[in-house]
């Protein structure tokens, strides 16, 4: 990611050197076995990185006697059920997970702690995470969420099918990429998969690439919703033709773990999505193309090519019954050795820490394709436009409208009027 915003970069800085030397991260301490254990409860994505973390929590809980209990919630149903508990005031989860494109609405909101005083008073190291994701989950100079997983998307195309159909090449445009789709939806196998189910952080969060590719731009100079211009229109005219004519049946529904599976099962000769799903899809136990994936930069448009940013972070909210213990939990599950740890013996091909991220240990662990993986990541974390999906506090719903004209198109319903009804409602809630 690039690293923008300098004075936040500073402030950051200036705090996580503000104390000497780092205090114990652990829970609360034990004078005696008569101590009550406190039960920290936990929001979390079911995600691959979790997994990794649950494995290694008796370690944790027996060290400081705390338990921790993990609510494991899909992607779909997370952002509702952390919402509605945050929205009552309600004292539920000590820690959240929760994705950047929230933190300015919960800030506002006051829904969550800032932690910049957690982090002063702890000494905890700020400078080694990656600075867009962590500026990523500030607002107005605050840190709201310690990054825990990060990712961008990628191209990711199956060796085998493309050589068999004499391609030699992944496809480096956005017409090439409709093309190859075609060429390769034939025979039992399909051309593309990509996220259908609508949803900000589902059709949105990959779509989103193909219309800044195609030259769209959010906001007009004015600062008005421009969501149904010639750029924007086009490039729904192209997702939706991909999904609805080259992707396996039932494709214009697919969430991302369902875009994944077809991967690792062998069905599509292509997919875009996050940078993360290397390490399920190199997994033996798992996937039947270990070794025959290619990872590529995601294809260009006239614009340029945007692979995604998102990151998910661990949070306090606002009411947490054990607010100081749920950051000594956040300090250890982020902390360099955690990373790393889980990234060696799970699947953590998404990292948030730049030690782990260039440990030589990480890079031998994670040498896809011969090392493209790696290379490809990096690049798209650097390339990544902050703005990727607007930072706005109404992004939900601004961004699930959208989600919705993207469904309707793949339904049959024309672009420009699905994207002009989405620009009508989005006027009519800014204003």
């Amino acid at each position: 990611m690039k690293k923008t915003g300098l004075g936040f970069v500073a402030s950051i800085m200036l705090i996580s050197t503000a104390c000497g030397s780092s205090p114990s991260q652990g829970g609360q301490e034990s004078e005696g076995s008569d101590v009550e254990t406190i039960t920290l409860h936990a929001a979390v994505q079911n995600h691959s990185s979790v997994e990794a973390v649950q494995a290694l929590l008796n370690e944790y809980e027996a060290d400081n006697n705390v338990k921790v209990v993990f609510d494991v919630l899909p992607q779909e149903e997370i952002f509702s059920k952390t919402e509605l508990a945050l929205a009552s005031a309600s004292d539920q989860y000590d820690i959240i997970m929760t994705e950047n494109m929230f933190i300015p609405k919960y800030a506002r909101a006051d829904w969550l702690l800032d932690l910049n005083d957690y982090i002063e008073s702890t000494g905890l190291d700020m400078e080694d995470f990656s600075q867009g994701f962590l500026e990523a989950l500030s607002s107005n100079g605050s840190v709201y969420a310690i990054p825990f997983y990060g990712e961008s998307s990628m191209l990711m195309y199956n060796k085998e099918i493309f050589e068999e159909n004499g391609i030699t090449s992944p496809p480096q445009t956005i017409d090439e990429l409709v093309s190859i789709a075609e060429q390769l939806t034939k025979d039992g196998k399909y051309g593309i998969a990509m996220r259908g189910l609508r949803g900000q952080g589902m059709n949105v969060y990959t779509w989103a690439g193909f219309f800044n590719a195609m030259g769209g731009q959010w906001f007009t100079e004015d600062g008005q919703p421009n969501v149904n211009s010639p750029e924007s229109i086009q490039s729904v005219e192209i997702y939706a033709d991909l999904l609805s004519n080259y992707a396996p049946p039932g494709g214009t529904e697919f969430s991302w773990d369902q875009v994944q599976l077809n991967v690792q099962q062998g069905n599509v000769a292509m997919a875009i999505d996050a940078t993360n799903f290397a390490s399920r899809i190199e997994d033996p136990d798992n996937s039947t193309v270990v070794g025959k994936i290619g990872y590529a930069s995601v294809p260009s448009g006239p614009a340029g090519s945007f692979p995604s940013v998102s990151t998910w972070g661990m949070a306090i909210p606002k009411h947490a019954n054990h607010p100081k213990e749920a950051f000594d939990f956040i300090s250890w599950v982020t902390s360099k050795e955690i990373q790393l740890k889980t990234a060696l013996e799970g699947n953590r091909a998404d990292v948030t820490r730049n030690s782990v991220f260039e440990d030589p240990q990480y890079i031998e662990r994670y040498n896809y394709d011969d090392g493209n993986w790696v290379d490809v990541t990096s690049r798209a974390f650097n390339e990544s436009y902050a703005n990727y999906r607007p930072r706005i506090e109404e992004w939900n719903r601004f961004g699930d409208l959208l989600g919705i004209a993207l469904s309707e198109v793949m339904a049959g319903r024309s672009a420009e009027e699905a994207l002009n009804n989405a620009q009508k409602e989005i006027e009519g809630f800014l204003q």
